[in-house]
């Protein structure tokens, strides 16, 4: 009788404790083992995947982050397709101009290099298919020292 008692009250101990788990087959819980993916819900909450973009205007190279990061991004531009030859003085690694930005920025067209003024303006309005973007991010806590997003002509340059 003993050994029966002890089994009952471990199966209801287990009952009990996927019991919550199970109630929402959506969340995984018990029935699949996994645990739910926090974005699978429709709307944008807190904790969604980020996502970015970058457009030229022929005026201006504007640029988004929708679900960003609380620390925000730097902006990294490089004319990788021009080899050693391009503008690299916005490329958020060794150029000057750095671009911060936490949602959205917007980078009016100059034609010098010295002109070139951080989260103002860039040199590479015209220069689209030549250009490297990367948006630097905080989001593993090292300083803004990793690449949360890359595209363009050669993400390599920024590996």
């Amino acid at each position: 009788m003993k050994n029966l008692t002890l089994m009952f009250v471990g199966l209801s101990a287990l009952a009990i404790g996927c019991g919550d788990k199970c109630e929402d087959t959506a969340a995984g819980g018990c029935e699949t083992g996994e645990e739910a993916d926090a974005d699978a819900d429709a709307d944008a909450d807190a904790d969604a995947d980020a996502t970015y973009a970058v457009t030229w205007t022929g005026s201006s190279i504007d640029a988004a982050v929708t679900n960003h990061h609380a620390d925000g991004y730097y902006l990294g531009l490089a004319e990788t397709g021009a080899g050693d030859d391009g503008w690299y003085g916005e490329d958020a690694i060794a150029g000057d101009a750095l671009h911060e930005l936490y949602d959205t920025l917007s980078l009016g067209c100059v034609s010098t290099p010295g002109d070139v003024v951080g989260s103002s303006t860039t040199l590479l309005c015209d220069l689209e298919s030549a250009t490297t973007y990367a948006f630097f991010g905080n989001e593993n806590g090292d300083d803004w020292g990793s690449v949360s997003h890359c595209d363009g002509n050669d993400c390599s340059y920024y590996e």
